[in-house]
């Protein structure tokens, strides 16, 4: 069955919008409009043409600045690149050049501690073998170089130095001798090197052979008249106050702990001569003969054939065979007797077997006659008043007077005398020491009480000089060596001067003295009881 129909109602479409582009029949439009439409389609063309014109002939700039562009950031990445590892390099040989410097330090160091345990004969040894003997020879392995220098390796670390000693150019005449020292100075070189990097230092080394100066005193110093103290080490210092009066010259400025006091017209190398107070004191040995520095010097008498001991009882006994003495008592006991030169004691004097030529004369053994002697303390008086004596060390337990002139300059007599008592000597004896090795080298005289030296020898004495209490030098007397006077600063068991004015004090408590025309030349001296000590003067880095 068909539906039923529906009315519809039918709508006309509406018509269209009129087109500038549909024909001017159909819808018509005003011309200037259809112009200005027109000319805004050739205005875009030609914009886009212009541009597309344009950014043609962009191109090649743009390339042109990229590829710039890309080359300084290269380049500045090369740059940077290369800058660093410079920068790294620097660094690195900085560090090197340092390690270098450090190295040769070491060697310094490592020169410095061999040198300064082999002194007793100087620093000449150090300068034989071309620089490298002495106390160099542990250092390390020799190289010898043709036309110098030849040079001895240590190793440190990584790295090595290189080490030498040279001459400091000291003779004061004629041409200079590389393997001498007599300044008792000498250059030391090290040449450090590690990885390419070397360094080199330059150290002036000095050896102090004995005391700082030629005469040192614990107390009061008075220096008069015309005396001479030369040599490197002519100085005289006082751990108190000192006096300078009359026309004295001096090498080296003089000093004192305290006060020092000048008048007259005393000279420091032909200059006028000023005060130098204040200054450090200076040490000075406890000056016990039986524990001097650590040596019981008679026992160091005793160990020598040629070493003599004489008693307070005016016997004498011979060296090399036993005998006891104690650091608290001034005597010794025990050896082998050679004299008694006792009178009145039933033996008489006589000799004996140990008395090989039976030199006995009135009482005499060799030169020496005793009297007194006997008491509680040291006092037994030994002298040598002729011209006559024998060589020899001699440790005597009283007190010494040599008022003869034994020696001469051909034929000096050698000796080393050690008394536990006073040492005068009046008389003009050519004395020189009597050994110069073993633990008694360089020693002339050792005093436990005072020490005087006058007349007017034709000689000079040699050798050190010990005083337990004080020292006086008067007349003429000239000494190759230097002067220590203790002025009593420590006493000990069984010392013969506990004070000042003690049995046989020679001086009554006056200061030590030096007056006269007295010359002392001091240029250092080795001895046990004075050991040397080595001192680092400066250093500097030698860059080629």
């Amino acid at each position: 069955m068909d539906a039923p129909k529906r009315d519809v109602e039918h709508i006309s479409k509406p018509s269209p919008l009129p087109s500038p582009y549909q024909g001017e029949g159909e819808f018509p439009l005003l011309s200037e409009e259809r112009a200005r439409v027109r000319s805004r389609q050739r205005v875009k063309k030609k914009l886009r043409a212009l541009t597309h014109r344009l950014l043609a002939g962009q191109e090649g700039i743009a390339l042109a600045t990229v590829l710039l562009l890309t080359t300084a950031m290269l380049s500045l990445g090369v740059f940077g690149s290369r800058s660093a590892q410079t920068e790294l390099r620097i660094a690195r040989n900085d560090l090197l050049s340092k390690r270098a410097l450090g190295i040769a330090e070491g060697g310094i160091n490592h020169a410095f501690g061999l040198i300064k345990g082999d002194l007793t004969d100087g620093l000449n040894d150090e300068l034989s073998n071309e620089g490298t003997g002495g106390g160099l020879t542990t250092l390390g392995s020799l190289t010898t170089v043709s036309g110098g220098p030849d040079y001895r390796t240590g190793t440190l670390g990584s790295g090595t130095y290189e080490v030498w000693a040279e001459d400091t150019y000291d003779e004061t005449t004629g041409t200079n001798d590389g393997t001498v020292d007599t300044d008792n100075q000498i250059k030391v070189i090290s040449r450090g090197k590690v990885s390419g990097a070397e360094r080199r230092i330059e150290a002036l080394i000095r050896v102090q052979l004995g005391p700082e100066c030629a005469l040192i005193t614990d107390g009061d110093l008075t220096i008069s008249g015309n005396p001479t103290i030369s040599g490197t080490n002519g100085c005289a210092h006082s751990n108190e106050d000192m006096a300078i009066t009359g026309n004295p010259e001096f090498a080296v400025q003089p000093t004192s702990y305290e006060t020092m006091s000048i008048t007259g017209n005393p000279e420091l190398n032909g200059e006028p001569l000023t005060a130098s107070s204040n200054q450090p004191i200076m040490p000075i040995p406890t000056v016990n003969p039986l524990n001097l520095n650590g040596l019981n010097l008679a026992e160091e008498v005793r160990a020598l054939s040629s070493g003599f001991r004489l008693d307070a009882d005016c016997h004498i006994y011979q060296g090399g065979a036993s005998w006891s003495c104690s650091t608290s008592s001034p005597y010794c006991s025990g050896g082998t007797e050679v004299a008694d030169l006792t009178s009145g004691d039933g033996d008489g004097c006589q000799s004996f077997s140990g008395d090989t030529d039976g030199n006995l004369t009135d009482c005499k053994w060799n030169g020496w006659e005793c009297s007194g002697g006997g008491g509680s303390t040291p006092d037994a008086e030994w002298k040598v008043s002729g011209n006559t004596a024998t060589d020899g060390a001699f440790f005597v337990e009283g007190w010494v007077k040599i008022s003869g002139n034994p020696g001469d300059s051909s034929d000096p007599w050698d000796a080393t005398i050690i008394a536990m008592n006073s040492i005068d000597i009046s008389g003009n004896p050519t004395l020189d020491i009597f050994t110069t090795t073993g633990n008694l080298r360089n020693i002339l005289l050792v005093s436990g009480n005072d020490l005087e030296m006058s007349g007017n020898p034709s000689n000079s004495y040699t050798g050190a000089i010990y005083a337990h209490q004080q020292v006086k030098f008067n007349g003429n007397p000239a000494l190759n060596g230097f002067i220590i006077a203790e002025d009593g600063a420590t006493t000990w068991t069984g010392d013969p001067a506990p004070t000042c004015n003690s049995n046989k004090d020679l001086l009554t408590c006056g200061p030590s003295s030096v007056s006269g025309n007295v010359t002392i030349t001091y240029n250092g001296l080795d001895t046990a009881l004075s050991p040397p000590t080595l001192t680092l003067l400066s250093w500097n880095e030698v860059r080629n």
